[in-house]
């Protein structure tokens, strides 16, 4: 336990999950992309039964998301899904996108003695 200005904190000070991307896949699922570097592809559909979600039903309405403060939303913040049910309720990616390692460059300028290229 951590006590910082008289206010008790666990040891572990993890940060809160998050939703840091987004891509609408098709009519009914999202790939979404967390701080912790997890991906994961959700089955948005079964939150249409929901009244209160159905609009996401509605594909112009799911293509029209946004990312408040970590949480994904739609309508202008009206609907928000928490990114910890995102994370439970998705599959991993099957076909994560590969990091590709940065180029190599030289360590230094190459430099060039024009004596040698002469002939002498």
């Amino acid at each position: 336990m951590i006590v910082k200005n008289g206010i008790c904190y666990p040891d572990d000070m993890a940060p809160a999950l998050s939703v840091v991307g987004c891509a609408v896949l098709d009519d009914t699922h999202v790939r979404i992309r967390f701080n912790t570097g997890d991906v994961r592809v959700v089955d948005i559909s079964p939150l249409a039964a929901i009244p209160a979600l159905a609009p996401l039903a509605n594909p112009s309405v799911l293509r029209n998301f946004a990312i408040d403060h970590g949480v994904l939303t739609w309508l202008d913040g009206e609907l928000d899904i928490s990114p910890e049910w995102l994370l439970d309720h998705g599959v991993p990616e099957r076909y994560p996108v590969i990091a590709v390692p940065p180029l190599s460059v030289a360590e230094g300028p190459a430099s060039y003695d024009a004596k040698s290229d002469s002939a002498g």
